[in-house]
């Protein structure tokens, strides 16, 4: 199976041969919550994928991994093997919360944001400034046959910034919509609440 090449809160990759016993075949794959994209990146049963978030970083280092992958992972590479403690790492934040990076950079720059900051939290706050402190890795794992097999099936993938809302509007027939939403606190208290998910 093919592991996602981020780290992301909520990931299936270890229950998808549980998931796809319900998850049936059909034309188009739709996603409205992808992620870390374990679903799609292993599922067999679907020619083409809609795939969208709300996360609009997420969506464009996707995109760019399917339009320029060899241009993203070079401005990878770089990060990773010269930005690998915490002032390299404060420095590609504040550059990147500055918004003066171009796409690819951007795209790179979260990846690395990804895969150095304390457990793949990828979080913003109020001011939409990514705030996640330095994970202090001594090696992080560098994901380049993950993104390749990633950018191997992304000619057959759409990625859309989008709500849950205008995601499904957009399935039709012989589509197969598999809804994961994010977690959310219980109104009133610390506990999670799993919310449901959706097959239609």
């Amino acid at each position: 199976m093919s592991k996602p090449f981020l780290k992301w809160a909520g990931g299936k990759y270890t229950q998808l041969a549980d998931l796809f016993v319900h998850i049936p075949a059909g034309k188009r794959l739709i996603e409205p919550f992808v992620g870390g994209g374990s679903v799609f990146l292993n599922s067999e049963k679907h020619a083409d994928y809609l795939l969208a978030d709300v996360n609009p970083d997420l969506i464009n280092l996707y995109q760019m991994l399917a339009v320029v992958p060899d241009e993203v992972e070079l401005k990878a590479r770089w990060m990773f093997e010269h930005m690998r403690s915490p002032d390299g790492y404060e420095l590609i934040r504040s550059e990147f919360n500055a918004q003066t990076l171009d796409a690819t950079e951007r795209a790179a720059a979260f990846l690395y944001l990804n895969r150095h900051c304390f457990n793949g939290l990828m979080r913003y706050n109020q001011a939409n400034k990514f705030n996640v402190g330095w994970g202090g890795y001594k090696a992080p794992y560098y994901p380049m046959d993950e993104m390749k097999a990633f950018a191997a099936m992304a000619h057959n993938c759409v990625f859309m910034t989008a709500d849950y809302r205008r995601t499904i509007s957009l399935a039709g027939k012989g589509d197969v919509v598999y809804c994961d939403p994010p977690y959310e606190p219980m109104p009133g208290t610390n506990r999670i609440h799993r919310l449901r998910r959706w097959w239609f």
